[in-house]
C-alpha cells in the first residue's frame, strides 16, 4: 500500500505541476485559487505518506497516525504573479520546482538542477555556508514583504539564484532544497499565520543548525533553501532530500545506486564530532533503506530503473573490494527477506556482461572481482549457489536430456542442410545437451567466467602476433607477456571468486565442489586428439580449472603435516569424488579396490578433495594443452626446414608465418611460467605422497598419476627449464628411482610409463644434457648432483636401467630408439662415477636379466646399423644429384618433390637412429672392462651374437668403405664412424684371449677368409685409434682366430647328416639345448625361442602367448642327440685311426 501511494503521489505532483501551467487560462475567479488550494492541501498529505515510507518508516506522526491532515486556506495568487513565477522557471531551463509543501515552521523544498554539486566535491565550509543562507534569506524576505499583503500560509520562498554558489564552479547537477516535516493543523482549529520574516529574526538563527545544515548538504550532495532553518527534526529531513534528489527527472545520467553509494561513503567518514556522527549515522540508515526499496522496485524512481544493473556496475567500479555500503545494502535487504532475490537479479546484470566476452583481455576480471564482492556476504554466496545459474541438471533427468540447438544465421541454416543433403552434417555443430561442456560453460555463472582466457584460435589473440617474420624477438616476447599478465589477472580472480565461495559456508561450498566434479565428469575425453566439443568444454576452461584448483593446493603441497591429511581412499569411494575417479580410471597395478576398505572417513575431507580433483583437472586442461602446443611446434620447425632446403626465406612464407604465430599464441597459455610452477610443486607432492602409501598402496592408484608427473618434467625442461628452479625436485627424483627399481617394476606394467621415469631422469636429473637445465633444479641443497647423492640411487638405479633397456623394446619402433638413446647416456653417466660402480658389479648376480638387457643392446644395433649405413648411402646420392642445378633443374617438378620428399624421410630416419648406434657401442665397451661382465658375454647364449655385431659393423665400416662415405653436414646426424670403429676394437681387443670368442670369430661367415679383422688391425694403427695393450691385443686377434679353424671344420664335419629332429626348425641348425613349446608342441633351440622372445611374447608356431618360464626342457630328445654326436665322435676316430 505504501509503494502504491508513493507512486501515486509522483503522478498527483505531475498533475498539479500541468494544472498549475494552466492556471493563467482561467479566469480571475475564486475558483481558480480553489482549485490550487485542494490540491496543493492533498499534496501535502501525500507527499507525509510518501516520505514517510520511503525514509524507511521513520520520522511519522505517532499523534496523526500516519494520516495527512488538511493545510490551512492558502491564497490564490494573482496571475501576474503565476507569471512571473513561471518566466522565472523559463529563464532558468534546469529548473524544477516541486509542489508546495506547507509544514510546520513554513519550509519549502526547491529543484534546481543548476546547483546541485558533484559527489567528487569536497565538503563546504560551514562559515561559508551560513554566510551565503542569511544573505538569501535577507533577500527573500524583503521581496517577500514588498510584493504583497500578509498571507494566511507561509510564502512561498523563491528559488535561489545560481549566482549564490556561481562562485564555486561547480558542475551541473541537480540542487534539493530540503525542509523539516511538518504537522498539519488538526481539522477545525485554526492556527494563526506566522509573522512574517525580518532580517532581525533570520540572524537569531543557531549557528549549530546552521552547521547541520551545511554538514548534510555536503553529505548529500544538495543545497537547501534559505529558509530551512529548524533542524529539531532532520531525520525527516533527510528522507525528503534524498527522495527529491531520486525522484528528479533530470538525474538520469547517474544512477540512484552510485549516487546513494556516494552518499554512504560521505557519511562513512571519520570525525569527532558528537553531532556529526549522529547525522552520518542516520543518513547511512536512510540511504540504505532507499537502496533497498530500489532494488526491489525499480520503478520507485526514476534513476533507479535496472537497480540490480546499477548494483552490479558499482561492484565493478569498486574492483571488487567489498564496502561497508555494500555489508549495510546485505543487512538491510536481509531483514526485509529481500536480499537472495536482488543478488540473484545482480548476478544476472554480471552474468549477462560476461557472456558479451570472449577472451581475458577485456574486463572480465573486473566482472568476477564484482562477484566476488557480492559473495564476501554469506547469505548471498548462499542465494548465488543456489541459484539456477550455478549448476547443471543432474544426471540422468529429463532437463539434462534437453538438446540446446545453436543459433545459426539463415546462411549457416542453409549450409547446415546442404551437409545433411551430402551426409556430412556431422562436421558441423548441432548443438548440445543442457548437461554438457557448452553448456557449463554458456549457462553457469562459473563457467561463464572460467571459459575466458588467451584461446589462440581467437581472432583477438592471433592478430596480436600478424607478420612475426618480420618482428623481432623482443617484440614478441613483449606481446607474450602482455598476454599472460592479462591473463594472470583474469585467473587471479577467478580463485578470489572461488575462494569466497569455498569459505562462505558448508552450501556453497558443496555447490562449488560439484561444479568441479560436473567439470571434469563432462569432459572425461577431453584428453582425445580431437574431443567432441559438442560434449567438452575448450581448452581455456579446463587450464583456468587446473590454475584454480592448484592456487587451493597451495596451502597444503609444501607442509608436511597437512600433505599427511591427504586420505588415498577417496579415488575409490564414489560418495567421495562423485564418478570423477571411477572403474574406467586405469590404476597402475590393481583396478580393484583393496578388500579391507571401509567407509571414507578422512580427518580433513577438503584437502583430499582438492588434491585429487587438481589432478585430474591437469590431466584435462593442461596436458591436452603443451601436447598439441608441442605438436604445432614440431610441424612449424619442420616446415621452417623445408623451406631452407628449397633457399625460400621463411620470413616472406604466407604459410609459415601463419603457423608461427599460431605457435606464438599457443605459448602465450602453454608456457606459461607460473602454471608450470605451480604444477612442479604440486607433483613434488604428489611424488612424495606416492612413496609414502608404499609397494601395496600405489598399485590402487591411477596410471596417470605417474605419466603426468613424468610429461611435466619433461615439457618444462624443454620449453621452460627455468621454471625448474622454483621447487626443490627430491621427492620427483626419488619417486623415478622407486619406480623405476626392480621391486616396482612388477607394479607398474605399462611399459610407456616406464620408458617416461627414463625420459624424466635425462631431461631433467643428467647433469651437462640441457645447459639450459638450471644446476640447482638437478642438485640436493648441497648442489650434489641427485644422481650421485641419492643412497636409493646408487644401490637400485644402474640395474633398473638395464632392465628398462630390454623392456622399451615393447614401446614401438621408432619411440623404443629415442628411449634407449637417452638410457644409454644415463648408464655412461653412472658408469663414469664412482658412487654407481658397485652396483654394477651387482648386475652379474642377475644373470637372466643382464642376457635379456644385452639382447637387447645387439639386437638394437644390428637393425639400425645396417639402416643407417643405407639411408646415409641414399643422401649422399641425392646431395650430388640436387649439387648439379642444372641437371636438378631440368628434372620434373613432380620428380623434384619426390626426391625431396625422401630426402626429407632418410634424414629423419638417420638423426634419430645413428646416435643410438654410437650409444650402444660406447656402451658395450665400457660395460666389458669389468672382467664378471665380460664373462656373461661369452656365455653359449651370448658370445655368437656378440661376435656377430662386432664382424656386422666391421663390415659396414670397412668393407662397405664406411669410412669414405661423405656426407653433408655430418656432424648433424652425429654421424662419426672414426669413433665408432675405435669403439668395435676396443671390445675385440678386450675380449682377444678368450678362446671362445676366438671360436665364435672363426664361425662367423665375416672372416672365412680372414681378412676383415687383419683389415681392421691395419686401419687401428693407421689411424692410431687404439695404443699401447689394447693395440697389442687386438694384432693377436687374426692368429688366434687363424689356429681354431681346424676346430670349427672337424665341428662342422661331425654335425654332417644329423637327422631333420636334431635341427632347429627356425634356424635349421643343430640344437645344443632342446626346449618344449607347450602351446604348440613344437621343439626348438632355446637359444632360438629366447631371442625371439626378447621381442615378441608369443609362440612363434600358433600366436599364443609364451613366456620364459612356460619353456619345458627336452630331456629325452637331449639325451638322444648325445648320444649320437657320440657315436659320430666315435666313428670319427675310427677313421681317423684307419688312416
Amino acid at each position: 500500500t505504501i509503494l502504491y501511494l508513493s507512486r501515486l503521489f509522483r503522478k498527483l505532483m505531475h498533475a498539479f505541476h500541468s494544472k498549475e501551467l494552466n492556471a493563467t487560462h482561467l479566469t480571475k475567479s475564486q475558483s481558480s485559487s480553489t482549485t490550487t488550494t485542494n490540491i496543493q492541501s492533498t499534496m501535502s498529505g501525500l507527499q507525509g505518506i510518501a516520505n514517510w515510507a520511503l525514509g524507511g518508516l521513520s520520522g511519522g506522526n505517532d499523534d496523526n497516525d500516519g494520516e495527512a491532515q488538511p493545510a490551512a486556506p492558502t491564497e490564490a495568487l494573482s496571475p501576474e504573479e503565476m507569471r512571473r513565477r513561471r518566466l522565472a522557471r523559463m529563464t532558468e531551463p534546469s529548473t524544477t520546482t516541486m509542489a508546495n509543501d506547507p509544514r510546520k515552521d513554513g519550509a519549502e523544498m526547491d529543484v534546481d538542477e543548476g546547483l546541485v554539486r558533484d559527489d567528487s566535491n569536497e565538503m563546504e565550509s560551514d562559515v561559508r555556508m551560513e554566510v551565503d543562507v542569511k544573505k538569501k534569506e535577507v533577500e527573500e524576505v524583503e521581496a517577500s514583504s514588498a510584493n504583497a499583503a500578509v498571507d494566511t500560509t507561509p510564502a512561498v520562498v523563491p528559488l535561489l539564484k545560481k549566482e549564490a554558489v556561481s562562485v564555486k564552479k561547480r558542475p551541473a547537477a541537480t540542487v534539493v532544497s530540503a525542509s523539516n516535516k511538518s504537522m498539519s493543523t488538526p481539522s477545525g482549529v485554526s492556527k494563526a499565520p506566522p509573522a512574517p520574516k525580518t532580517v532581525n529574526s533570520t540572524k537569531s538563527v543557531n549557528r549549530l543548525e546552521l552547521k547541520k545544515l551545511s554538514y548534510l548538504q555536503s553529505l548529500l550532495q544538495v543545497t537547501f533553501s534559505a529558509s530551512t532553518t529548524n533542524t529539531a527534526n532532520l531525520e525527516h529531513t533527510i528522507g525528503e532530500a534524498l527522495a527529491s534528489r531520486l525522484a528528479s527527472p533530470l538525474r538520469h545520467a547517474k544512477d540512484g545506486i552510485s549516487y546513494l553509494s556516494g552518499c554512504f561513503k560521505r557519511a562513512s567518514q571519520r570525525t569527532s564530532d558528537e553531532w556529526r556522527v549522529k547525522l552520518a549515522a542516520e543518513v547511512r540508515t536512510q540511504v540504505v533503506r532507499y537502496a533497498a526499496s530500489g532494488l526491489q522496485h525499480e520503478d520507485l524512481f526514476p534513476c533507479m530503473v535496472g537497480a540490480p544493473a546499477q548494483l552490479g556496475k558499482l561492484c565493478v567500479q569498486s574492483e571488487g573490494d567489498a564496502t561497508p555500503f555494500y555489508a549495510s545494502l546485505c543487512t538491510e535487504l536481509e531483514e526485509q527477506g529481500a536480499l537472495s532475490e536482488v543478488v540473484i537479479a545482480v548476478v544476472r546484470s554480471l552474468k549477462k556482461e560476461l557472456s558479451e566476452l570472449h577472451t581475458a583481455t577485456g574486463n572480465g576480471a573486473s566482472l568476477i572481482h564484482a562477484l566476488a564482492m557480492l559473495a564476501g556476504n554469506k547469505k548471498a554466496a548462499a542465494a548465488i549457489a543456489a541459484s539456477p545459474d550455478f549448476l547443471l541438471p543432474r544426471p540422468n533427468t529429463p532437463e539434462a536430456s534437453v538438446r540446446i540447438e545453436p543459433r545459426r544465421t539463415p546462411q549457416q541454416e542453409q549450409m547446415y542442410r546442404m551437409m545433411q543433403m551430402l551426409g556430412g552434417a556431422n562436421a558441423i555443430p548441432n548443438g548440445h545437451l543442457k548437461r554438457s561442456g557448452p553448456a557449463m560453460e554458456h549457462d553457469t555463472v562459473l563457467g561463464l567466467c572460467f571459459r575466458l582466457g588467451q584461446a589462440a584460435d581467437r581472432s583477438e589473440v592471433e592478430d596480436q602476433f600478424k607478420n612475426p617474420g618480420r618482428r623481432t624477438k623482443n617484440d614478441v616476447d613483449t606481446t607474450i607477456r602482455t598476454l599472460r599478465t592479462q591473463l594472470q589477472s583474469h585467473r587471479d580472480a577467478m580463485h578470489r571468486l572461488v575462494r569466497v565461495l569455498l569459505t562462505a559456508g558448508s552450501k556453497p561450498r558443496t555447490a562449488v565442489l560439484t561444479w568441479i566434479s560436473d567439470c571434469l565428469l563432462l569432459n572425461a575425453n577431453a584428453t582425445a586428439t580431437m574431443p567432441d566439443r559438442s560434449v567438452v568444454c575448450s581448452r581455456q576452461t579446463l587450464l583456468n580449472v587446473s590454475y584454480v584448483m592448484l592456487k587451493l593446493c597451495g596451502p597444503f603441497v609444501t607442509n608436511e603435516k597437512k600433505r599427511k591429511l591427504i586420505d588415498p581412499s577417496f579415488v575409490y569411494h564414489e560418495t567421495a569424488h562423485n564418478g570423477v575417479y571411477d572403474s574406467e580410471v586405469t590404476r597402475l597395478g590393481n583396478s580393484e579396490a583393496p578388500a579391507d576398505l571401509g567407509m571414507y572417513e578422512p580427518q580433513n575431507t577438503f584437502i583430499p578433495t582438492c588434491f585429487f580433483y587438481a589432478a585430474r583437472a591437469l590431466h584435462l586442461g593442461l596436458f591436452p594443452t603443451i601436447q598439441r602446443y608441442s605438436d604445432h611446434l614440431r610441424r612449424v620447425s619442420h616446415q621452417g626446414w623445408m623451406l631452407s632446403q628449397q633457399n625460400v626465406s621463411w620470413r616472406d612464407d604466407p604459410r609459415y608465418n601463419r603457423g608461427l604465430a599460431l605457435q606464438f599464441a599457443q605459448e602465450v597459455t602453454a608456457c606459461d611460467q607460473t602454471l608450470l610452477e605451480e604444477s612442479l610443486a604440486y607433483y613434488e607432492c604428489m611424488s612424495k605422497f606416492l612413496i609414502d602409501l608404499g609397494l601395496n598402496g600405489v598399485e590402487y592408484m591411477p596410471e596417470f598419476f605417474v605419466n603426468d608427473v613424468c610429461e611435466c618434467l619433461k615439457f618444462v625442461s624443454k620449453n621452460e627449464p627455468t621454471s625448474l628452479n622454483s621447487t626443490k625436485l627430491g621427492g620427483t627424483f626419488d619417486l623415478l628411482v622407486t619406480l623405476l627399481s626392480a621391486e616396482y617394476s612388477k607394479l607398474v606394467r605399462n611399459y610407456n610409463i616406464r620408458a617416461s621415469l627414463g625420459n624424466a631422469l635425462h631431461d631433467v636429473f643428467l647433469p651437462e644434457n640441457n645447459p639450459r637445465v638450471p644446476i640447482s633444479a638437478l642438485s640436493d641443497i648441497n648442489g650434489r648432483p641427485y644422481l650421485l647423492s641419492s643412497i636409493a640411487a646408487q644401490e637400485t638405479l644402474a640395474p633398473s636401467l638395464l632392465l628398462l633397456y630390454g623392456e622399451v623394446e615393447h614401446t614401438g619402433h621408432y619411440e623404443k630408439v629415442k628411449y634407449r638413446t637417452k638410457i644409454s647416456s644415463i648408464l655412461q653417466y653412472l658408469w663414469n662415477s664412482s658412487e654407481h660402480r658397485p652396483a654394477f658389479s651387482k648386475i652379474t648376480g642377475d644373470k637372466e636379466s643382464f642376457i635379456k638387457f644385452a639382447n637387447g643392446i645387439m639386437n638394437e644395433t644390428n637393425d639400425l646399423m645396417s639402416t643407417v649405413i643405407e639411408k646415409l648411402v641414399s643422401i649422399r646420392s641425392i646431395q650430388q644429384q640436387m649439387s648439379d642445378q642444372a641437371a636438378w633443374a631440368a628434372l620434373p617438378q613432380e620428380r623434384r618433390e619426390t626426391i625431396e620428399s625422401q630426402y626429407s624421410e632418410f634424414q629423419e630416419e638417420v638423426r634419430y637412429k645413428l646416435p643410438l648406434c654410437n650409444k650402444t657401442m660406447q656402451m658395450l665397451n665400457y660395460l666389458n672392462s669389468d672382467t664378471s661382465i665380460r664373462q656373461l658375454f661369452l656365455l653359449d647364449d651370448m658370445c655368437p651374437r656378440l661376435v656377430a655385431l662386432l664382424m656386422h659393423v666391421l663390415n659396414k665400416l670397412i668393407g662397405s668403405k664406411g669410412l669414405e662415405l661423405k656426407v653433408n653436414d655430418m656432424e648433424s646426424y652425429e654421424f662419426r664412424p672414426k669413433e665408432m670403429l675405435k669403439d668395435v676394437c676396443q671390445i675385440m681387443a678386450l675380449f682377444s684371449t678368450e678362446k671362445t670368442f676366438h671360436l665364435e670369430c672363426a664361425k662367423s661367415g665375416y672372416i672365412r677368409d680372414g681378412k676383415l679383422v687383419v683389415q681392421a688391425v691395419k686401419t687401428c694403427q693407421k689411424l692410431a685409434l687404439l695404443q699401447g695393450e689394447s693395440m697389442d691385443n687386438l694384432a693377436s686377434l687374426p692368429h688366434f682366430i687363424d689356429s681354431v679353424k681346424d676346430v670349427i671344420i672337424n665341428e662342422e664335419k661331425l654335425m654332417e647328416g644329423a637327422p631333420e629332429e636334431f635341427l632347429d626348425p627356425m634356424m635349421y641348425t643343430f640344437m645344443k639345448d632342446p626346449v618344449l613349446l607347450p602351446s604348440s608342441g613344437t621343439i626348438c633351440d632355446r637359444t632360438t625361442i629366447m631371442q625371439h622372445l626378447l621381442n615378441n611374447h608369443t609362440d612363434p608356431f600358433n600366436r599364443k602367448p609364451l613366456k620364459a618360464e612356460d619353456i619345458v626342457p627336452a630331456l629325452e630328445l637331449k639325451e638322444k642327440m648325445d648320444k649320437w654326436i657320440e657315436q659320430r665322435r666315435n666313428a670319427c676316430r675310427g677313421e681317423i685311426s684307419t688312416d
